[in-house]
């Protein structure tokens, strides 16, 4: 194939990766989670201000209310929030186009390892990638990783190991998962490129003391503020239930052996092995993947199910030769890759924290597709099995998969909190439910409250029993209260709370319960809208003071 050719091929696969990860791009997924809206409130304070949404100015521990997050996704949103304004879909974009660019990488660092034809098969692959079009599509840490560890394995190649390792410090800033992965990667990187000798040599010695200067402020300032307390929240030897199977099972034992078989580093170690094992099996990878489905759209592997041959024969393509220090680089890439997840609670089938196992998977498995392409019936066999799985995978990710998942993306805030902010008859408090879910980074969102007025007010959000009689929460600017009514609807507490021009977002889950104010709402009150469910399930209800 021509040069020519190439690009246009390739040219190609971006024209289509950019149509599967900008279609119905505010629809599936079908809100914006916590964790995207909190990414948003943060960028547009920080294009805006220069400090985050708590008043910390440039900040490399970005503080949220829940957690400090890494730097690297608030400040890339930054200029597509600034240009587009606070919406979901200048929120998504970033997404799009790191999932674009890492199509450019994956080509580019296949061509150097296996050549022209593995190197479009990888970009096409990565493509179509039910995983990585999905990651592409809602704004998440996870994907920032590939952005540096990709080019960093090129250029150590290359042997450019100052630009090499630089990447490599700045993956730390994008994903914890960096922590653990990015080391072992050096390792595997040396381990196939370099000689002893080597690894001594002035450029590689240069190169780790630049970026030891690049990771100095990650050490400083993010380690004991975000990696010490996420990795304790997610990490197996922090998981209090599986301590407390190893205490039940050693308080109920009377034999003198339980001790040698049932103790933390035994515990620990079968944990780990089962997480990391279960991250290559054929459940997770071809017919269940990720059963969280946020994760993933459910109903299938993360990858195509065609796969299940494409990668063992890649494999045997890297075993035919391991001469290769890129056949062998490519396999210790993927042994390493579950580790870091491994080490975390459901990390076995945890498609984020696996992220980092999808570029060397489209690899060995455009290699096993490179060795069936010989042959016309084989070729004619995979392209019509591939057009199968993808439309499955298109089907269910934009018909079905919307309202399956409606739970896991938090549904509702956005159609009850528009509707509040652009009817001009609530003119007096609004009040809004937050045990359904935590509701002031939604109202930050929705209603694009200035971050400047939040920060000066933050500090004094303090939770209040009856902050106004019959609600208990916290208020901002005195007009908006964040929290749920002391009284039942059967008492009487929506009728005793609200006044002419207050207006109400009521949870029916945990505030209405299941009378049916569709027809029969209590007296004096007015049901403005109900907010369903994609399955019709009621959500919330906007209420205000019967006229």
């Amino acid at each position: 194939m021509s040069t020519k050719s190439t690009f246009i091929a390739l040219l190609l696969f971006l024209v289509v990766g950019l149509f599967l990860r900008t279609f119905g791009l505010t629809a599936a997924p079908v809100e914006m989670f916590g964790d995207e809206i909190d990414v948003g409130i943060q960028a547009n304070s920080l294009f805006h201000t220069g400090r985050d949404y708590l008043g910390h100015p440039m900040p490399l521990s970005i503080a949220s209310f829940s957690e400090s997050r890494l730097p690297f996704l608030m400040y890339f949103t930054v200029p597509f929030v600034g240009l587009f304004g606070l919406h979901e879909f200048a929120l998504r974009l970033p997404m799009v186009v790191i999932g674009l660019i890492l199509v450019l990488e994956v080509f580019v660092l296949a061509y150097h390892f296996f050549g022209r034809r593995v190197a479009l098969l990888s970009a096409g692959l990565f493509t179509f990638s039910p995983w990585a079009i999905h990651f592409s599509r809602w704004t998440n840490d996870n994907v920032g990783v590939l952005l540096f560890i990709l080019p960093a394995i090129y250029f150590f190649a290359k042997r450019n190991y100052l630009l090499s390792f630089s990447l490599c410090a700045l993956s730390f800033y994008a994903y914890s998962v960096a922590t653990i992965f990015t080391p072992f990667l050096g390792l595997a990187l040396v381990l196939a490129f370099i000689s002893l000798k080597q690894l001594f040599s002035k450029k590689i010695i240069i190169a780790a003391v630049v970026s030891l200067v690049v990771l100095a402020p990650y050490i400083v300032t993010v380690v004991s503020s975000v990696g010490s307390s996420r990795f304790s929240q997610i990490s197996i030897f922090g998981d209090q239930t599986l301590l407390h199977d190893l205490v039940t099972r050693r308080s109920q034992s009377t034999s003198s052996l339980t001790r040698y078989f049932r103790n933390r580093p035994i515990f620990y170690f079968q944990e780990f092995t089962n997480s990391y094992l279960r991250a290559f099996s054929t459940e997770f990878l071809f017919f269940i993947g990720d059963p969280i489905l946020r994760h993933a759209p459910g109903g299938m592997g993360m990858l195509y199910l065609f796969e299940i041959i494409t990668i063992p024969l890649g494999l045997v393509w890297i075993a035919r030769h391991w001469h290769l220090p890129s056949a062998r680089f490519l396999l210790f890439w993927l042994l390493i890759s579950p580790i870091s997840s491994a080490l975390t609670k459901d990390g076995g089938n945890h498609a984020g924290r696996l992220i980092v196992m999808l570029p060397p998977l489209i690899l060995v498995s455009a290699l096993g597709l490179g060795s069936l392409l010989h042959r016309r019936i084989v070729t004619l066999g995979v392209l019509l099995s591939g057009l199968f799985f993808f439309s499955f995978f298109m089907y269910r990710y934009h018909v079905e998969w919307p309202a399956d998942s409606w739970r896991f993306w938090q549904f509702g805030f956005k159609e009850g909190l528009t509707y509040i902010k652009d009817d001009p008859r609530y003119t007096g408090r609004v009040f809004i439910n937050s045990t359904y879910e935590t509701a002031l980074p939604r109202f930050l969102f929705w209603f694009e409250y200035d971050p400047e007025s939040f920060q000066t007010q933050s500090k004094s959000l303090i939770y209040t029993q009856d902050i106004v009689p019959g609600f208990s929460g916290y208020v901002l600017d005195n007009k908006y209260y964040f929290g749920t009514i002391a009284n039942n609807i059967l008492s009487g507490g929506f009728k005793a709370l609200l006044q002419p021009g207050d207006v109400y977002l009521a949870s029916f889950r945990d505030e209405i319960g299941t009378s049916d104010w569709t027809t029969s709402p209590t007296e004096g009150i007015s049901v403005d809208k109900i907010v369903y469910s994609p399955t019709g399930e009621k959500i919330f209800a906007v209420l205000s003071v019967s006229p």
